[in-house]
């Protein structure tokens, strides 16, 4: 059995531990002090670079994955040969803040994270700039359906171009790191603006968006399409 992604693993944990025995050393624990924690983070914040990058193999991400299921199970057996009271002891104070300060910084990042994903993934506009603020989505989600059964829907573009497609034609998620299905080409300067199921729009001549092939541009929409009425002069 070949198991990849092991040279990832690998220098994270000699990373972490070398940490950890220095922290040992500093604190004058005599003992490894959060090497293991210090390896997970390293392995966390390299693998989600890389997978950014698109540099992270999916044969490397199951084996990672491998190794994380042993995870619970060998912090378990290095918990049982641990000298609690010798840490304490020789440490005092220091041990029990260093403790603490590893606890509090990692839900201060799971805190910044949730809200960076609140401010950069969802289409809030807010009339001050964070410090960490990124420019916006040049692409904001449009919409979002749970499919119970499948159906046709309608793609509205800036441009007033029209797609209309049936979700049994996009073809399921097949691996973690699949970015999505492609189903309408658009020029730099537009974007998306709706989508609808075909029944809650008032086209009336379907067959004219409708798409043989994936992905296409879509036809521009006609007037009596649009279902605006137009104003006459009598």
């Amino acid at each position: 059995m070949v198991i990849y992604g092991l040279a990832l693993l690998s220098g994270c944990f000699f990373g972490g531990m070398l940490l950890g025995d220095i922290l040992g050393m500093i604190t004058g624990v005599g003992s490894n002090v959060g090497g293991v924690g210090f390896a997970m983070l390293a392995l966390i914040l390299v693998s989600s670079k890389l997978l950014k990058e698109n540099k992270l193999s999916t044969k490397a991400q199951d084996g990672i994955m491998f190794w994380s299921a042993m995870y619970i199970p060998i912090v378990v057996a290095m918990t049982a040969c641990q000298d609690v009271a010798a840490a304490i002891m020789g440490g005092g104070v220091l041990t029990i803040m260093c403790g603490i300060v590893c606890t509090i910084v990692p839900l201060l990042l799971i805190l910044a994270g949730a809200v960076s994903v609140f401010v950069f993934h969802f289409p809030v506009y807010s009339p001050f700039e964070l410090p960490f603020t990124k420019e916006p989505e040049k692409s904001p989600l449009a919409a979002a359906f749970l499919l119970r059964e499948d159906f046709e829907a309608a793609v509205v573009s800036s441009e007033g171009r029209c797609l209309i497609f049936h979700t049994a034609s996009l073809n399921p998620k097949a691996t973690r790191n699949t970015q999505g299905v492609n189903i309408m080409t658009l020029k730099p300067k537009y974007r998306v603006e709706k989508v609808l199921p075909l029944d809650r729009t008032h086209i009336q001549n379907a067959a004219r968006y409708r798409a043989r092939s994936l992905p296409v541009a879509g036809a521009l929409l006609k007037d009596e399409d649009r279902g605006e009425e137009q104003l006459t002069l009598l």
